[in-house]
């Protein structure tokens, strides 16, 4: 029989339960699997084979959005998971203690490789005592002591990196758009920003901030503003895509030209920023690196090897296209 690894989620709280075998999964309905997988993990099973390198195609709703996917790492942790000859299997337990505390302890009642606690947006979090039952990675999170392994993106570096782009592209006046200040990628990517200013000696102005709400109505109010300035922005950088869609919205209505007048940086990554026009330069959230790393970290710690920094923070990359 083969071992598992288990994902478990916080914010949307999800929980990946990676390297159920087949056989282990059918004979116990806790999946979905196809009639085809069902009739071989069988055929498997009454040979006396471990069906442990047979993929199971999960159908949970909680997990269907392909957006949501690709922002809990999923892909990433299937994928690394599969590598070792392990599935993936998602739960979702929506925030809610009870029902986390109920996940936690029907997984660490199986025989697990380990758990792999994931947050939809990056934040400190206390974690489960259940976490120390089997080994454990933090995914998009961490605890204050370390006392966990984690891996999150690299935000202050990723803020850097795209101011330091429009700064390159000539812009000396750059508008910030940030999030919510409560969000710790709010924080970080901000400082990013204000360290890529003072690196190329350019100062802080704090009239070129504006704080939104990651939606795309703030970025176009805040985009409205800036522009407004009696010395107004060359390039606007918006910390997520949503806001970077308003913001273009803003400068269409004011006739201003993306990048001819405007120069305009998202950060994310996201779908639809590729879909914009002119397409939007942005930052891409590793979410496939995260999680890879995550259960190869893992994978490494329930084998007894753990040479890794306790934290590790991943780049996230320059997307260049046409809005700078």
């Amino acid at each position: 029989m083969s071992r598992t690894l288990f994902k478990l989620g916080p914010p949307i709280c999800l929980v990946f339960a990676v390297g159920f075998s087949a056989v282990a999964q059918v004979s116990s309905k806790t999946a979905a699997v196809t009639p085809a997988a069902a009739e071989h993990a069988a055929s498997l099973s009454e040979s006396g084979h471990c069906a442990e390198a047979l993929p199971l195609l999960l159908k949970s709703s909680h997990v269907a959005d392909k957006e949501l996917q690709k922002r809990i790492g999923l892909d990433g942790v299937r994928e690394k998971a599969w590598e070792r000859g392990l599935t993936v299997m998602v739960m979702a337990t929506r925030g809610d203690a009870d029902m986390e505390s109920a996940a936690l302890a029907q997984l660490t009642a199986q025989p697990v490789a380990g758990l792999i606690y994931a947050t939809i947006n990056t934040r400190l979090i206390d974690a489960p005592a259940a976490l120390s039952r089997a080994p454990a990675v933090l995914l998009n999170c961490h605890v204050a002591n370390g006392a966990l392994p984690s891996v999150v993106p690299g935000e202050v570096a990723g803020g850097h990196a795209a101011t330091d782009v429009l700064i390159r592209a000539g812009h000396r006046r750059i508008g910030y758009v940030n999030g919510e200040a409560s969000m710790e990628a709010s924080r970080h990517r901000l400082r990013g920003y204000r360290q890529a200013l003072a690196t190329a000696d350019l100062p802080f102005d704090p009239d070129l901030l504006r704080e939104g709400n990651w939606q795309p109505i703030s970025g176009y109010e805040a985009a409205r503003e800036l522009m407004s300035l009696k010395s107004p922005p060359t390039a606007i950088f918006c910390a997520n895509d949503l806001m970077a869609v308003g913001c273009y919205e803003a400068l269409h209505e004011l006739g201003l030209r993306i990048p001819d007048d405007v120069a305009v940086m998202g950060y994310d990554d996201r779908e639809i920023a590729q879909h914009l026009h002119p397409p939007l330069t942005t930052v891409l959230l590793p979410h496939f690196e995260m999680g890879s790393i995550a259960a190869e970290i893992l994978l490494d710690a329930a084998s007894g090897s753990m040479s890794r920094p306790r934290q590790i923070k991943v780049e996230c990359p320059i997307v260049r296209r046409g809005s700078v």
